[in-house]
């Protein structure tokens, strides 16, 4: 269920999250994916539910009941305002919110109760700016670092290397060590429980000497903790 509010005019925005499976809808002619939608628009208007013909529609609204009903004004003005969608329950399930057309930020929360799940604001382009995540027992989510891409021309990448001395430079180490030698890591996994954070950032193809004095691509595994510090050092063999 999905219902606006708001200081502008009640106008559908191309930015609006898609209606509910109960209630949508359509304009200009045999709605896409449902055959059994009266036609619409001023191709010989709409047939009312006796079968008889009836009046042209333009704008078709299919509500809760099955049935298809006129939407009889559609604003020019782009919207302002909100829009709400809730379970079955009763309860929030999300809320944006319109500026002058422009979605400008989106909330969401957990069905059974007020928890919130994700808070997301957007610019004037339409794009991301800001984005917040809770689980569902009300711990905050952590917002990753953003990263640079892989070097595969850094110094760290290219010299040759012994597990040994991997581990006597970064342990303990700020991260800015390693972006500054490594540049951004190939892969990069996070462990997030109410406690504790963590992410390790994987290198590979990185050459190590092994204690056979053999030279061998391998992939080196720091691990850093909420406090953007190397704690760990691994190397694969």
């Amino acid at each position: 269920m999905m219902a606006g509010c708001g200081g502008g005019d009640d106008a559908d925005s191309k930015k609006a999250p898609p209606p509910p499976p109960n209630e949508s809808s359509y304009g200009g002619g045999q709605p896409q994916g449902d055959p059994n939608a009266p036609p619409g628009g001023t191709g010989g208007g709409a047939e009312n539910p006796n079968g008889a013909q009836g009046g042209e529609a333009k704008y078709l609204l299919k509500k809760s009941d099955g049935l298809y009903y006129e939407a009889k004004q559609v604003s020019d003005n782009p919207y302002s305002g909100k829009v709400k969608e809730t379970f079955p329950t009763g309860t929030p399930r999300s809320e944006s919110v319109y500026e002058n057309g422009m979605l400008k930020s989106r909330t969401e929360w957990y069905e059974g109760g007020d928890q919130k799940k994700s808070v997301v604001t957007y610019d004037e382009t339409g794009n991301v700016a800001n984005k917040e995540e809770w689980r569902e027992d009300g711990q905050k989510m952590t917002a990753a670092q953003k990263l640079p891409p892989p070097n595969p021309k850094a110094v760290g990448r290219t010299i040759l290397w012994k597990k040994a001395n991997l581990e006597s430079i970064y342990q303990n180490k700020p991260t800015t060590t390693i972006i500054a030698a490594f540049g951004g890591p190939d892969d990069r996994m996070i462990e997030q429980t109410a406690a504790s954070y963590i992410e390790i950032w994987v290198y590979n193809k990185i050459r190590v000497q092994g204690e056979d004095r053999k030279v061998a691509l391998k992939t080196v595994k720091f691990t850093v903790d909420s406090n953007k510090q190397v704690n760990f050092v691994e190397v694969e063999f």
